[in-house]
């Protein structure tokens, strides 16, 4: 496989926000990207992925089971919102065709305690799962090209922000009404969030589909933020060790 052919082809579908990629062996990093993202380029295999992961301990176990397993390349690339590290990872079957695809993910600088405190403050206390995932990377491009939105205000010019949309009513149940929280910015009306009761100050990994355009919400088939990351509407990783 001619892996250079599908980086440059990444690179040409995202020259909107990819300016560079970086050589690592000459260039001065000067500490602003973490020593486990250069330790991956240069090794890429399930223990770097896992250093790099590692906080997120048991919370998103599936995700980074699959990362763990998939990982085949990784670069840094500078972009227009700082550095990202580019994963390249195998083995994404397309559900209709179990034909087996190789993709990319970026992912952003890690938020601080001090964006989410801030971000918690306004908006309500976030789910440990979701927190330890932007204390790992600010923001990821999932398989369908979605971006997880980002606390870190340099990163909401391509990530955009986690965004309100309170009082909700379900869909398919009467007088039932959710707080939600938009995690992602797919353009459309549909869009995936957190949820948690109007009276509570505390988001659950609980996720909903927001009607961006009325006054809905219907709950997800996937309901949690590990599900998300793995499953995409039509491309699902199978773990080679699971029943199928």
């Amino acid at each position: 496989m001619n892996t250079e052919k599908l980086w440059d082809q990444y690179a040409q579908n995202n020259i909107g926000w990819i300016e560079e990629w970086i050589d690592i062996e000459s260039h001065d990093f000067q500490d602003k990207v973490p020593s486990s993202w250069i330790q991956l380029v240069k090794n890429p295999c399930s223990t770097t992925v896992q250093n790099i992961w590692k906080i997120v301990d048991n919370t998103i176990p599936r995700f980074l089971d699959y990362l763990s397993y998939a990982i085949v390349e990784a670069r840094i690339a500078l972009t227009k919102v700082g550095y990202v590290l580019v994963y390249h990872l195998k083995e994404w079957l397309e559900n209709y065709t179990d034909i087996p695809l190789h993709g990319f993910m970026a992912a952003g600088l890690p938020a601080t305690e001090k964006d989410l405190k801030h971000f918690e403050r306004n908006v309500g206390k976030l789910p440990i799962s979701i927190r330890n995932l932007w204390l790992t990377h600010g923001f990821i491009q999932r398989r369908d090209e979605s971006f997880l939105t980002s606390v870190v205000n340099n990163q909401q010019r391509l990530a955009q922000a986690p965004y309100p949309y309170l009082n909700r009513e379900d869909n398919w149940q009467e007088n039932h009404f959710l707080d939600c929280l938009a995690i992602a910015n797919i353009n459309g009306e549909i869009v995936p969030g957190l949820s948690k009761s109007i009276s509570s100050n505390e988001w659950e990994d609980s996720l909903v589909i927001i009607m961006r355009y009325d006054k809905g919400f219907t709950k997800k088939s996937v309901d949690s933020i590990d599900d998300w990351l793995t499953d995409t509407a039509f491309l699902t990783w199978l773990n080679p060790g699971w029943e199928q």
